[in-house]
């Protein structure tokens, strides 16, 4: 029992298991809706999430991992933490309403829902994910061993809103996206008032700290390249699913959103590793040596690739059997669309976290520029795919798209920081920044 409580106080074990909470509970959530909803109502809830996750995660602009970052580095709450979250808060206050602004705008148009609960709905759930999203790293950094900050990270606001909504839609059965998007503000909305409170309490800021290297300006500056990093990340993940709701039927639509879903099985390894061994690449970064930041790279793939291999291999053979398995009849007309996806994903997954040795290393603009060029490339690629082959050309584009993005980023942490973060069996010999 020791050795269990020991384990699950680990950083890997606390993030994968929030991540594997929260995917657990977003597939659990589509595959309630896939057989309560019409197949238009499904597609359209899936389209207004995925723009509501966008707008709430994209709406902090990169402040979180700003404090982050400089809370990690303050060992106790005081002036300074109170200026940092200060100066922090003030800038994804303000990002996050022009996120809540641009969100609702967004369903409107792309759904073409313009109803007030669709769009009030869309509104609060956006605000709701922005302040879990920027807390839950503050969190992170003041409370060592805590489970708090991972319950409440990711789309919608982390594990503990989204197991919450998911019983209210057990419970009260909505028939319609608009009232799906309204259980979703509520529950995500009751999560994100206390958090804030206790965040507030625990970094001793009940107000707007100061000083004099931290104001809103310097902190927005500061945050820029992290956020742009995000808001391109995101768009990445669901360009695809915006530009299908504009071009094709909504039936093909609802039958590739669900399938879509089951990317997180390959992509959660990975993910749980980024929350795990962020901040050891930050520290080891500072210190400039690179046997060590290799060590810490490989260690992270090493980690993280098995699973999402597996789990992507499991899909490659059975796509159809398991859509069936899992979904209404007619869903299963997705299998080469989800095969094709998954295929991308693994490739991510098995270049390990070059885009976050690279971030963490004070390479935030290379990161940047290369996830603003996909971000670009994706939808034209996913119109163009879309137009000739339907959901399989959506799901092309998306292949492609990732293929490039993170063989360059490979390319780029070895370019750069002499490190190569792909999955090897062979022990890694760090090779010179700079190589070719």
């Amino acid at each position: 029992m020791a050795r269990l409580g020991k384990l699950l106080t680990t950083p890997i074990v606390r993030a994968g298991l929030g991540r594997v909470g929260l995917a657990a509970g977003i597939a659990l959530s589509v595959i309630w809706l896939t057989s309560t909803l019409t197949e238009d109502a499904f597609a359209k809830a899936a389209v207004a999430l995925s723009l509501i996750a966008t707008g709430s995660i994209g709406g902090v602009f990169g402040s979180n991992r700003v404090i982050l970052r400089d809370l990690a580095a303050v060992e106790t709450p005081s002036a300074e933490s109170a200026a940092i979250v200060g100066a922090a808060m003030q800038v994804a206050t303000r990002t996050a309403l022009l996120a809540a602004a641009i969100t609702t705008v967004a369903v409107g148009v792309i759904v073409n829902e313009w109803s007030l609960l669709v769009l009030a709905s869309t509104a609060l759930a956006s605000l709701a994910g922005s302040i879990l999203y920027f807390v839950s790293d503050g969190l992170r950094a003041v409370m060592v061993a805590k489970w708090l900050p991972e319950l409440t990270f990711g789309r919608y606001g982390g594990a503990l809103p989204v197991w919450l909504w998911i019983l209210s839609l057990v419970v009260l059965r909505p028939g319609s996206a608009g009232a799906v998007l309204g259980l979703l503000a509520l529950t995500s909305t009751a999560v994100a008032a206390p958090v804030l409170v206790k965040f507030l309490r625990l970094t001793g800021s009940r107000a707007r700290g100061s000083a004099e290297n931290l104001t809103p300006t310097s902190a927005l500056k500061d945050a820029a390249p992290f956020g742009i990093t995000q808001l391109t990340g995101l768009i990445l993940q669901s360009a695809d699913l915006w530009v299908g709701a504009i071009l094709l039927d909504t039936r093909p639509l609802a039958f590739y959103a669900a399938a879509r879903q089951f990317l997180m099985v390959v992509a959660l390894p990975l993910q749980a590793a980024q929350l795990a061994f962020v901040a050891p690449l930050a520290r080891t970064a500072a210190t400039g040596s690179v046997d060590d930041l290799q060590r810490i790279a490989t260690r992270s793939v090493q980690r993280a690739a098995p699973p999402a291999v597996l789990a992507g291999l499991i899909l490659l053979a059975v796509p159809r059997q398991l859509l069936q398995l899992v979904f209404p009849d007619g869903y299963e007309t997705a299998a080469l669309a989800l095969v094709i996806l998954v295929g991308g994903q693994m490739f991510n997954a098995l270049t390990g976290l070059c885009g976050q040795a690279l971030s963490m290393s004070g390479h935030e603009r290379v990161v940047t520029r290369a996830n603003l060029t996909a971000a670009l490339a994706l939808p034209v690629l996913a119109a163009a795919g879309a137009t000739a082959f339907g959901i399989e050309g959506l799901a092309l584009a998306v292949a492609a798209t990732t293929l490039g993005l993170f063989g360059s980023l490979w390319w780029l942490a070895r370019h750069h920081l002499g490190i190569e973060t792909h999955l090897r069996i062979s022990a890694p010999t760090p090779v010179r920044a700079g190589a070719a």
